[in-house]
């Protein structure tokens, strides 16, 4: 344990750092076993009377997730965002029955420029980030998302899991493509008939 602590803190101290499209991992302290990934920092364009989720990452092999800290800024001149954290079969019933019955978010935020989340994640996962604008009838709202999540071990080796972790795959593998707000995509209309009036 020691000596796997040592080689990481090492590789840390020469500037070895992960790809780009990897969560970038915080080997955990020793006392703790516990250690933080950025799992997005990015800009959502989230249209007028729409959403757009984010789904985070699946717990990687011998971690669970325990926090999510993230900070999601409206970069506009004016406009404000709501943000709704949910389990993820529960974010699929709430676009089932539109928010209906038992379909709710277990951490909204209220309307504003800048929300901040510290938020325990005491439901089992996986995880969905909705970023709201719903209630905008006009204005599209350009969000800058920064998002980081809290592991605790618990089972495994830490620095073999952390290692493990980042090669499951990418951050954008674990994106969900924007969705508006009806049921199913609408397909476009068929190409007019052809005229055979004039030669």
């Amino acid at each position: 344990m020691k000596n796997a602590l040592l080689v990481a803190l090492l590789l840390a101290s020469a500037g070895v750092v992960p790809a780009s499209a990897e969560p970038s991992v915080t080997p955990p302290e020793q006392s703790s076993q516990r250690y933080v990934a950025e799992i997005v920092d990015s800009l959502f364009v989230v249209g007028p009377a729409e959403f757009f989720a984010v789904e985070l990452p699946r717990d990687p092999a011998g971690a669970r997730a325990i926090h999510l800290m993230g900070t999601f800024t409206v970069t506009d001149k004016k406009g404000d965002i709501v943000i709704r954290l949910f389990r993820a079969p529960d974010y699929q019933s709430w676009l089932k029955k539109r928010g209906g019955e038992k379909a709710g978010a277990f951490w909204v935020s209220k309307r504003s420029r800048q929300v901040n989340v510290d938020q325990d994640l005491t439901p089992p996962g996986p995880f969905v980030v909705l970023l709201d604008n719903g209630y905008s009838m006009r204005t599209s709202k350009h969000v800058r998302a920064q998002m980081q999540i809290q592991y605790e071990w618990i089972g495994g080796h830490p620095i073999a899991a952390a290692r493990d972790s980042t090669a499951v795959g990418s951050v954008e593998d674990d994106l969900i493509t924007p969705r508006a707000n009806t049921e199913e995509d609408i397909p476009p209309p068929p190409p007019p008939p052809p005229d055979e009036g004039s030669h």
